[in-house]
């Protein structure tokens, strides 16, 4: 390796480092907190879920909105401590994007919890119908019709199979 390729190592290996820490220092400050906004994919997929009534709703985004009007609230509010502490520090400058924040972050904690709780659900009903399977409760066809109501139960684009509905009412 020549002079050169070493000096240009270091060089890029010392911008690493210095990124990290960069990294490192705003997200233990939370400074990396400021939400974005959810995707449209992401829209679809909580409102899917809002129709089925599997949506969770742990922060309002309304009050988030509304408690950004009060100095660093809305960042408190949805758990973006440090960036809630940088704007308390910035106010009355921060009601400017903090109430968007506040509304923003409490709809990514939303879609976030609900996302969190649909595949915990969806997973548990999963290994119940595995065990049915495996204990001979089931047959193979059973099993992957099963599993496809499940994944249909639990898809926010997907409507719920008929087949289920079919069956309660022939017997």
């Amino acid at each position: 390796m020549a002079n050169g390729d070493v000096s240009t190592h270091r060089h890029e290996k010392g911008e690493s480092h210095a990124a990290h820490r960069r990294d490192l220092v705003a997200s233990s400050l939370g400074l990396g907190g400021c939400a974005a906004p959810l995707t449209s994919a992401q829209k679809r997929e909580l409102e899917g879920y809002k129709v089925k009534g599997i949506a969770l709703s742990e922060k309002d985004p309304a009050a988030g909105a509304w408690l950004g009007l009060l100095p660093g609230g809305g960042s408190f509010y949805t758990r973006h401590y440090g960036f809630g502490a940088l704007n308390l520090l910035l106010w009355p400058f921060s009601i400017l994007w903090d109430p968007v924040n506040g509304h923003q972050s409490a709809k990514y904690i939303n879609y976030q919890a609900t996302k969190e709780a649909v595949d915990k659900q969806r997973t548990a009903e999963h290994k119940a119908l595995e065990n049915q399977l495996v204990l001979g409760q089931v047959t193979n066809a059973e099993f992957v019709a099963r599993r496809h109501e499940i994944d249909l139960k639990y898809s926010p684009t997907q409507k719920v199979a008929p087949v289920a509905a079919e069956e309660a009412t022939a017997n």
